[in-house]
């Protein structure tokens, strides 16, 4: 998608540009904002990259695998640019954007092997002789990453692939267990949920070129995007190894300006994953060691949290929507304030108290 600007803001920007300054007050290496929102399912991510806005849902299910390969699961993407994003993209509409994305996506995580397929296999059994060549006795899980852009404000592949690789490690299938030909699928408060078997996770990084390749930004946003004469975009993770590269745009690109772009990137990558780090390592959840069977007895034993207390994470900091920055729920936050937390934990039940304390307290102070 073009966004339409005029021969002056063109200046602007190109001047801008050639000065080392940016119209939205970055440098010339900066990033925008990243923000991480973690939903109530596992696998559930939003990324926020500045404005542009991207959501990843991930699910899972078993399913019989191909003849090709009967022992390795599936990893799927659905890459959808609705008009939620922008007006110009249309429902149901496959757009050249919608493709890149597509491609970018698939070959930084599947073609690189993040996940592996492999672990994904539940039961390996002996093939059938049959017309359709079909593996019956096979059974693996087929892992689908939803991801949608919300709210396209520019460079939405790199938010694209912070929503992925956030969900990815955010994401918890169900435990099985197998009983002769059968396969037993767990809930998550019977067992413990477990989570995928990752090699590496690679995160996009994309400079823009201007004015015949002699000017270049990272992470360009709309409007710089509009007037840009190519771009480059490196899959790169924090081992700093190269796992995508696309070059689009006329500008034709030196070994020198490519090394360089890949030395940012290197640095980019090691930032980005460091936040997300922080963030994972706050808002992950967790389920109960042992089996709460009834309702009533859930009730008893679990200790629920409102829903206007779920936790975000915005730049490193972590921000609850009642209390903000108070070190009393940072540390609550490492358990799941959605599902809730056992009693049974002394220092945990006490934070919880001392929440609750507080939030009454503030409430008798209002009325």
């Amino acid at each position: 998608m073009k966004n339409i600007t005029s021969n002056c803001e063109r200046s602007f920007i190109i001047e801008a540009l050639s000065r080392g300054k940016r119209i939205d007050g970055r440098e010339i290496y900066d990033h925008r904002k990243v923000n991480f929102f973690f939903g109530r399912e596992y696998g559930h991510v939003e990324a926020h990259l500045g404005d542009t806005k991207v959501l990843a849902q991930i699910s899972s299910e078993v399913v019989v695998p191909s003849s090709e390969r009967s022992t390795e699961g599936f990893l799927i993407f659905n890459i959808d640019i609705s008009p939620m994003a922008s007006p110009a993209y249309e429902t149901g509409r496959l757009t050249k954007e919608c493709i890149e994305l597509t491609r970018i996506v698939e070959r930084c995580f599947r073609e690189s092997r993040v996940v592996e397929t492999e672990g994904l296999c539940i039961v390996a059994g002996e093939k059938e002789n049959n017309l359709l060549n079909l593996c019956y006795n096979f059974k693996v899980w087929s892992i689908r990453v939803d991801v949608h852009v919300l709210d396209h404000c520019g460079n939405y592949i790199d938010c694209a692939c912070l929503a992925v690789s956030a969900a990815l490690r955010h994401f918890r299938r169900p435990d099985i267990a197998i009983s002769g030909d059968e396969v037993v699928i767990y809930d998550i408060l019977d067992r413990p949920p477990v989570p995928l078997s990752l090699h590496h996770l690679p995160l996009c990084i994309t400079c823009s070129f201007f004015d015949s390749g002699n000017l270049f930004a990272v992470d360009p946003s709309l409007e710089e995007e509009s007037v840009m004469r190519g771009r480059l975009v490196l899959g790169v993770n924090v081992l700093k190894e190269i796992c995508a590269i696309q070059h689009n745009g006329g500008v034709p690109l030196s070994k020198d300006q490519i090394n360089r772009c890949a030395e940012i990137a290197f640095v980019k990558v090691q930032e980005l994953t460091s936040l997300m780090d922080k963030g994972l390592a706050v808002i992950m959840l967790s389920v109960p060691n042992a089996a709460v069977k009834s309702t009533e007895a859930r009730s008893n034993s679990w200790v629920r949290l409102p829903p206007r207390r779920v936790f975000s994470v915005f730049d490193g900091r972590v921000f609850n929507l009642a209390l903000i920055n108070s070190s009393k729920v940072v540390e609550a936050c490492q358990v799941p304030c959605w599902l809730g937390t056992r009693t049974d934990d002394t220092s945990l039940g006490k934070a919880l108290e001392d929440i609750r304390a507080q939030s009454f307290t503030e409430k008798g102070k209002a009325s």
